[in-house]
């Protein structure tokens, strides 16, 4: 997954609260959220290894950044085909950027919450 740059999200917001997010997939292991794109296990409520945002120049618009916790800001957004969705935060003090047109975040870390119908 890559989240895109753009006019309106060139650079990175600190998160003055908790943010509510949510990922998918099709895998979950010992009540584990399993992402797809890059293997990584989520386990409930523990903060997840603060990751580098950085950015990389694109073609297309301004630059797409790779690393980091992609993430959508509603549930409107999950996919009906995977058989999982989960709950997450944003913790308060962490560095992210939002795409509004995609409602989607990427952030330098993330809790996993549980998952959720």
């Amino acid at each position: 997954m890559c989240f895109y740059l753009n006019l309106n999200n060139l650079f990175p917001k600190i998160a003055n609260r908790d943010i509510i997010c949510y990922k998918e997939t099709e895998d979950k292991r010992n009540g584990a959220f399993i992402s797809d794109i890059y293997p990584k296990r989520y386990k409930l409520n523990v903060i997840q290894k603060k990751v580098f945002l950085e950015t990389i120049p694109t073609v297309i618009g301004s630059g797409a950044i790779n690393e980091g916790y992609h993430s959508f800001s509603t549930k409107a957004h999950l996919h009906k085909y995977y058989s999982y969705h989960g709950k997450f935060i944003i913790p308060k003090g962490t560095e992210y950027y939002y795409n509004p047109e995609h409602k989607e975040y990427v952030s330098e870390t993330i809790i996993f919450k549980g998952f959720i119908k």
